[in-house]
């Protein structure tokens, strides 16, 4: 009977042994893995927050190029604020500049297009302008008596250093509504 506890002794720990070894070897594996799918998951993380600046960054940015006129007044139509835009650029139009800019947060969004036309439409334009708004402004770049007034976004970047609209500018404000403008 000793003899026979003696062996179930010894194999019991030689199973302990065996099992300890095997627990251990698992444990290494296991350990390799869970270390690969951190690893995995640290990358996807990161590169999920390096894709939410960067698209977050280039929201920020405003858009210049005219190319996208089109796209930038489907999506401000919604807000009523850019009805009285044309449709598309007068064919006749030269020069033209063009900046948008949706906002963020609480800072104001804008869209502004500047273009060159022949002295027959800008008088046509100024006349209607003239005679459908409610009131208007001298020098839109001036904010003396709290004016209404803009930024000239659409200037260059060596004219906007002087920051100065032209001596005939004006800011029209009006209810112009889906009113076609006369181009």
């Amino acid at each position: 009977m000793k003899r026979a506890v003696k062996r179930i002794g010894r194999i019991l720990g030689v199973l302990v042994i065996v099992v300890f070894s095997a627990f251990i070897w698992f444990m290494k594996r296991a350990v390799k893995w869970i270390c690969r799918i951190l690893g995995v998951l640290v990358i996807v993380v990161f590169s999920a927050f390096i894709w939410f600046v960067y698209s977050f960054y280039k929201a920020l940015e405003p858009i210049e190029s005219i190319d996208k006129y089109q796209e930038v007044l489907a999506v401000w139509r919604g807000s009523g604020l850019v009805d009285h835009f044309p449709s598309s650029v007068p064919a006749s139009a030269r020069n033209v500049k063009f900046s948008s800019f949706p906002g963020h947060l609480q800072g104001g969004g804008y869209v502004q297009i500047r273009m060159e036309l022949p002295k027959a439409a800008v008088k046509k334009l100024f006349e209607h302008a003239t005679n459908t708004a409610k009131q208007y402004y001298k020098d839109g770049g001036n904010f003396k008596d709290r004016l209404p007034s803009t930024s000239p976004h659409t200037l260059g970047k060596d004219e906007r250093d002087a920051s100065k609209f032209p001596d005939d500018y004006r800011i029209f404000i009006g209810n112009f509504g889906s009113e076609t403008p006369p181009f």
